[in-house]
């Protein structure tokens, strides 16, 4: 349908032409002052910019806290600290003022600011205590501990919480059930597979200086007293190695007993 391209004059004029629509009566004065038209977009979406973009990514550059401490609130009309400062970068410079001399002049307007605030807070503490009251919460409160102040309860809840506790059981229930089906498809058999865990004395030597204590897949220990034969090692570093009135099978990778 080659009368549905362009725009709604194109459009009325092709299908005015080819006997499809009568002619309508605003034809005429829309063909003397036609419709201002757009470049159409070529299929990029370009981002948006402002003026004080520059001014704000300097700002980041010289308060990387501000990120983490100063609000951003989405549903809110008092922009942020960052572009305040560059509207008034932008402010002082309409006013002749040099750029260096501008961002300094924003800068220390910012700082004065903030020193302000925690100044107020402070006070407020002090009367609170005088008073023998709980000190009152931050008026200005940094965004981290905003989302501190939200996400507590929930912390709470993964503590106490029946219903919380009940997921967290059943969880741990499925990794360990995950982790047997992962030890037995496999091909390993936790009667016959030992892994070894070592630990140093405390000299912090090593080699004949460590003891190896063999430890199976389910986490039983596995110490007997007997013969060197009846152990093969999996890997051409393990070891026996007698202590006492044991002997512990010793090994990088695993053990396989015979």
């Amino acid at each position: 349908m080659s009368f549905l391209k362009g725009d709604l004059l194109t459009r009325t004029r092709k299908l005015v032409k080819g006997l499809a629509k009568s002619e309508p009566i605003w034809l005429k004065a829309m063909e003397h002052a036609p419709p201002a038209t757009f470049p159409r977009a070529d299929g990029k979406v370009k981002r948006i910019s402002l003026p004080e973009d520059v001014y704000i990514k300097k700002f980041f550059q010289k308060h990387p806290d501000s990120k983490h401490e100063d609000a951003i609130k989405i549903c809110g009309f008092d922009p942020p600290p960052a572009r305040l400062f560059g509207l008034r970068v932008l402010d002082l410079k309409e006013q002749g003022v040099s750029e260096e001399e501008a961002m300094a002049v924003a800068d220390m307007e910012y700082r004065a600011e903030k020193k302000a605030k925690k100044k107020a807070y402070s006070r407020l503490k002090q009367i609170a205590r005088l008073q023998g009251k709980k000190p009152p919460a931050n008026p200005y409160p940094s965004a981290i501990k905003e989302i501190q102040a939200e996400e507590r309860k929930y912390v709470r809840d993964r503590f106490f919480n029946p219903k919380i506790l009940e997921i967290v059981q059943k969880l741990k229930e499925e990794k360990a059930a995950e982790a047997q089906d992962r030890f037995r498809g496999g091909g390993c058999d936790e009667e016959m597979w030992w892994y070894t865990w070592y630990y140093g004395k405390s000299n912090g030597n090593l080699g004949l200086d460590s003891i190896g204590l063999a430890v199976s897949s389910n986490g039983i220990r596995w110490e007997r007293g007997g013969e060197a034969v009846k152990l093969k090692s999996s890997s051409e570093a393990g070891f026996v190695m007698n202590f006492r009135k044991d002997w512990w099978a010793v090994d990088t990778e695993k053990i396989k007993a015979l």
